[in-house]
């Protein structure tokens, strides 16, 4: 029988209708509602918790079960969502919250206020087990994720005390069904690529711009258990870090209906723009890469050290480690509701909150499992939607991991 009953499904449904009809399109400021709307909702649930504002506009949701263990869970996500470039494509409003056809409508359904509502009806369960918990549980519902993270996960570490005590992080980014050769695999978000900016001024107009390129990189510990598990073990053996691993990716995945780019999970990503009277170098880093040694060598690699280049951003690739309990624990309760597949540690090319905690040495780990209507892509497309159906599976999967980590 499942935890899930009816009941609460329908009543998680009606939840995130309701936050997707706070409009919290990053850089609107609107995050303090649906903040608001979820301790209400929280509260009436018998659950204690508060809005956090360390901007106007910008409140975050945190709520805390103890446990007997001060050392904490946390159950991360965000309340902003990316913005609607041609509402009229939209099978529905973007922001009505539809609920029709066994899912709930909207933007933000899957990134990330569907997230929000599994970790709010799994706290609600956790408290109505009357059970102690061994470690605690904290969720955090974040405000500005979209826009960079300052005034929400990044902030609240560093200024609110539940956050001086959490050891482990539960994260979107992962959770995302694939195929290689009949084989069912699900991502589980383990790290991030970094993000390096130079820029050359006045570059001189007669210089060709370089073609936008990968550049190798050595193998992460999530790439190489990726690889392991993926690829026939005389491939994964012999040829691991080499090309021949790459196309066979790209093999394996013929036919599937989503797939995955094996030379922007593996390598370095290096484009170029052209403006005016400036050449940008945007470089995608692998995690574990000393990054003036990637920029040199690309500089070189290129001959561009005519031009004189100034870095004006940085943001350093982060990986979580494989051999942690919180991460073998996905994949044992994974097993229990869809025996058939097996999890994948996936590097992301785009980044989340998350880096924020493993850049402190918390393990974080990015799983939200959803069902094939529901892509790699879905979350920032058109007709972003959430299925009852993987509503209810996210919810028992995710509830089977937190409960076997804490209790």
């Amino acid at each position: 029988m499942s935890i899930v009953t009816n009941n609460l499904l329908q009543q998680a449904a009606h939840i995130l209708s309701n936050l997707i009809q706070i409009p919290t399109v990053a850089g609107t400021d609107q995050e303090s509602q649906a903040a608001t709307y979820l301790l209400d909702t929280a509260n009436k649930a018998g659950l204690n918790g508060r809005v956090v504002e360390p901007q106007p506009g910008k409140g975050s949701f945190i709520a805390h079960l103890p446990g007997e263990s001060e050392e904490c869970l946390l159950l991360l996500s965000h309340l902003d969502v990316a913005t609607v470039n041609q509402p009229d494509n939209w099978r529905y409003p973007p922001f009505s919250g539809k609920i029709t056809d066994q899912a709930v409508w909207g933007r933000g359904a899957i990134d990330c206020k569907g997230l929000v509502v599994v970790w709010l009806v799994i706290l609600y369960l956790l408290h109505n087990l009357k059970r102690p918990l061994q470690r605690s549980v904290t969720m955090i519902a974040a405000a500005d994720e979209e826009s960079g993270g300052n005034w929400g996960t990044k902030w609240l570490m560093q200024n609110i005390p539940e956050c001086q005590k959490i050891r482990w992080a539960l994260n979107e980014g992962g959770g995302y069904p694939l195929v290689f050769r009949h084989r069912n695999f699900i991502t589980c978000q383990t790290g991030e690529k970094g993000r390096i900016l130079l820029r050359a001024n006045d570059p001189p107009l007669d210089s060709p711009l370089p073609s936008n390129s990968k550049f190798k990189a050595p193998p992460t510990p999530s790439t190489r258990r990726m690889l392991e598990k993926i690829l026939p073990k005389p491939i994964s053996k012999r040829f691991l870090s080499s090309g021949i691993a790459r196309l066979y990716l790209r093999y394996l995945q013929k036919g599937a209906p989503y797939s995955l780019d094996p030379d922007q999970l593996f390598q370095h990503e290096v484009n170029f723009e052209l403006h005016d009277q400036s050449v940008d170098l945007k470089i995608r880093t692998m995690p574990g890469t000393d990054s003036e040694e990637l920029i040199m060598a690309i500089i070189d690699d290129y001959d561009l050290d005519q031009l004189q280049w100034t870095e004006i951003s940085r943001t350093d690739a982060t990986e979580s480690p494989l051999d942690n309990q919180l991460y073998n624990h996905i994949q044992v309760s994974l097993n229990k509701f869809l025996p058939n597949h097996q999890i994948i540690p996936h590097i992301t090319p785009g980044y989340s909150d998350s880096r924020f905690l493993r850049r402190i040495g918390i393990p974080a780990y990015g799983f939200f499992p959803l069902f094939p209507d529901a892509p790699l892509t879905s979350q920032h497309s058109d007709n972003e939607f959430l299925s009852f159906a993987t509503l209810r599976q996210a919810i028992e999967i995710l509830f089977d991991v937190v409960t076997q980590f804490c209790l």
